[in-house]
């Protein structure tokens, strides 16, 4: 032990009986030296650095030192199973690590002594480890060496979530000492055969709830390891949307940025017992992990990463179930009315060359959708809201490849049961015709598309550009032109209504579909002529977000006086 004055203090910050009481005032007071003598030995859990400092600087953490054995593990043999929360130990084996904190190359036998410790405490589910001792946890798992590293990437997968809290500050303290493991294995490059050895630890019988915590905490550590400590906060977007993590980590693999860390993060993330969830399930739809082993297959020959694909592709196939199946558990879509009759339905679309199919849902029923191209590849399929609960569900399918296209239906709630208040959700489909807003130019760059009344068109945008079309209007007639199905959602229209010379703007409206209950950024106007004419009517994006729209114009003949 240091001999330096003051040192006696030892004895009577650790003579004090634990009193958690003493701890919550002495957080508020010890603050000095002063303090420390005259208030004892509390200090709030890993917060009141300038106590722990103080204690540090009173053992010798160095080579040789006996401290660890003569002060520190007597006092945690006299509170078995309690040096985790505050109290003499527990204070102890905090200033222990805030003394190795403060030394540019702290003595590794010390280092190891305490992270064995603690790795003891984790395994034996210690209800107190995380609340009270995260902070000290991270810095030793990153700075053991590699036998006591090992020790804990063995037990890994079996020990997160174990612990019988379930809290929001449990989750996040258990989250970073993992990040701080995952940074480091990353750095040490596993080979595959080590990678594929710890994604089999993951025990695929493990109690439901205890699998459900688990894989939070894991999708929480490499968000943060990949992402900083801003992960952590509960108001992180990143941090609720699982979709997104493998979805950027595939996407880093695909375009061979940091390929082995992104392809050992899959291969940790999508392990078969995580893959028993739903929401694992369902983001590994969304990253396309069942075409992983095709899509970095071409091209590449990397042994590391094809086999990890490999292995994680075929367990994501097995997950998801409906491989190969589509064909035969589809319904076919036409005009015909199709009843929404079950909780997940498959419907089936072929949709002719240069049209873009609408599905439309009536009346309308939370679910959510996933197309699927003929080539097994998963799409997402953007919900089109409006503000009027009443109005049908509309939802653009867009053929992203070749080939018969599949949509997936899953109601959020129970589908409405056939009843004289509640009738049944039933869907049918219509194929609009489909422009690039470069095939529809003004009259006076060569332009004379007609669109038809009552006939909706997609219209395809690069943003910042704009389309025309020609309205063939007569007397006695209101035309409601409005754009709808803006995708995505940033896409945001103009309408203007010109003379047949496109010189004299007669009309134009912002955001009328928006004010009328419609999706935000859309645009609705309705226009009466006094004669027969034809209008030109250039619709602008006037955001630079590329995307589509639905432009049609409704014609509402006026009853004869």
């Amino acid at each position: 032990m240091s001999t330096e004055p003051g040192a006696a203090q030892i004895g009577q910050l650790t003579a004090e009986p634990e009193n958690r009481e003493l701890w919550n005032y002495s957080s508020r007071n010890l603050i000095t030296p002063n303090a420390v003598e005259d208030y004892g030995k509390y200090g709030e859990y890993e917060r009141n650095q300038p106590a722990y400092r103080l204690i540090g600087g009173l053992l010798d953490t160095g080579m040789g030192s006996t401290d660890w054995e003569k002060v520190i593990r007597p006092k945690i043999e006299d509170a078995p199973g309690k040096w985790t929360s505050p109290g003499q130990a527990n204070f102890l084996v905090t200033a222990w690590v805030a003394s190795l904190r403060k030394t540019v190359s702290p003595n590794l036998a010390s280092v190891n002594a305490a992270a064995d410790l603690f790795i003891e405490a984790h395994i034996r589910r210690d209800p107190d480890l995380l609340p009270h001792n995260s902070f000290s946890y991270r810095y030793l798992i990153n700075r053991t060496d590699d036998t006591i590293f090992k020790k804990f990437m063995e037990k890994a997968p079996l020990i997160a979530g174990i612990s019988d809290q379930n809290s929001e500050e449990a989750n996040r303290n258990e989250a970073g000492i993992f990040a701080e493991a995952i940074s480091r294995f990353l750095r040490d490059e596993l080979s595959a055969e080590q990678v594929m050895k710890m994604r089999a630890a993951f025990r695929a019988d493990a109690n439901r709830q205890v699998i459900e915590r688990s894989a939070a905490i894991w999708f929480r550590a490499v968000k943060q390891s990949i992402d900083g400590d801003r992960t952590l906060r509960p108001d992180n977007d990143l941090g609720r949307s699982d979709n997104d993590l493998l979805s950027v980590l595939v996407d880093r693999v695909r375009k061979g940025s940091e390929t082995h860390s992104a392809t050992t993060l899959l291969a940790v993330l999508s392990n078969k017992s995580f893959l028993q969830l739903k929401k694992v399930q369902d983001a590994a739809e969304q990253a396309n992990l069942h075409l992983l082993s095709d899509d970095v297959g071409r091209g590449r020959s990397d042994p590391f990463v094809n086999d990890l694909a490999q292995a994680i592709a075929t367990d994501a196939r097995g997950a998801i179930g409906w491989i190969g199946t589509l064909p035969q558990q589809s319904k076919p879509m036409g005009p015909d009315l199709i009843p929404l009759d079950s909780d997940t339905i498959w419907l089936s679309i072929d949709t002719p060359p240069g049209q873009v199919a609408e599905v439309l849902i009536d009346p309308p029923t939370k679910a959510r959708y996933t197309l699927v191209g003929s080539t097994n590849r998963v799409y997402a399929v953007p919900q089109v809201s409006t503000k009027k609960p009443a109005e049908p569900i509309r939802i653009t399918v867009r053929p992203e490849e070749p080939g018969r296209q599949f949509l997936r239906i899953e109601t959020l709630v129970p589908p409405d049961r056939p009843t004289d208040s509640s009738p049944q959700s039933k869907m049918r489909v219509s194929f609009l015709p489909s422009y690039r807003t470069s095939e529809l130019p003004s009259s006076k760059k060569g332009g004379s598309a007609v669109i038809a009344l009552n006939k909706p068109v997609i219209i395809e945008t690069r943003g910042l550009d704009e389309a025309w079309l020609n309205v063939t209007a007569r007397a006695n007639a209101t035309y409601i032109m409005r754009t709808r199905a803006l995708q995505p959602s940033e896409v945001d229209t103009i309408i203007e209504v010109y003379d047949q010379t496109e010189s004299r703007k007669l009309q134009d409206d912002d955001d009328g579909g928006e004010e009328s209950g419609g999706q935000t950024g859309s645009s609705r106007l309705s226009i009466s002529p006094e004669r027969d004419t034809v209008y030109h009517v250039r619709i602008r994006n006037i955001e630079r977000q590329a995307g589509s729209f639905i432009f049609e114009v409704v014609e509402e003949l006026q009853a004869p006086k």
